[in-house]
């Protein structure tokens, strides 16, 4: 899955190899920041001189703002300086169908100390987990490459009834509509008509480093 990932976010932006560094801005899903945050450490390697936030800790655990720097031997030792600002699937795509000029860190490095100077620029490249045509943001069509799989799965809360397991489709897709639901369309019990289950974000699994 890295490879693909990674294939997938730098292939076709390498025409050539030119002796400039390559500025690359990325922005979307919050749940891709893990993944891509390794795919894009992984093609640096040994090249990767500079993080803003630093640290393995830091980043692999979701940082939303991180920019790298260095040399990635598998593009001729070409300079790559990529900036990341994870705002969110349907964000993303927003931003790139309306060039959105979005803040990212600057690439001021200094050991695992994070450096506070933003720059604002259109993004490049945005990861989501659902496609243009489910958004509002349909023009321009933007070109969608499927570059990984992301496992979610629903969990209830510590306060909610374990009535409520086993979700059919039926039963997810009108939750994520309306936001909640009677218990009772859980249950079937109409003594649950009058509490309501409320809907939050899908829970990311995390993945094997």
């Amino acid at each position: 899955m890295k490879k693909l990932m990674t294939l997938a976010l730098f292939g076709g932006l390498f025409a050539a190899t030119t002796s400039q560094a390559v500025d690359i801005y990325i922005v979307g899903s919050t749940a891709f920041r893990a993944s891509a945050w390794r795919a894009i450490t992984n093609l640096y390697g040994a090249g990767l001189t500079g993080e803003n936030p630093g640290g393995v800790a830091a980043n692999n655990s979701g940082t939303s703002i991180v920019t790298m720097t260095g040399t990635m031997a598998a593009l001729g030792g070409q300079t790559v300086n990529v900036y990341t600002s994870w705002n969110g699937s349907e964000q993303g795509i927003h931003n790139l169908t309306h060039n959105d000029n979005i803040s990212f860190l600057t690439n001021d490095f200094t050991g695992d100390t994070a450096q506070t100077n933003m720059v604002s620029h259109t993004p490049d490249i945005s990861f989501s987990d659902v496609y243009q045509i489910t958004t509002p943001y349909n023009t321009p069509a933007l070109v969608d490459t499927n570059v990984a799989v992301l496992p979610f799965c629903w969990v209830r809360s510590t306060g909610a009834p374990t009535t409520i397991a086993n979700l059919t489709s039926q039963q997810y897709h009108a939750s994520v509509a309306n936001g909640f639901n009677e218990l009772s369309y859980f249950t079937g019990n109409s003594a649950d008509d009058s509490v309501n289950v409320f809907s939050a974000d899908a829970i990311r699994i995390p993945e094997a480093a």
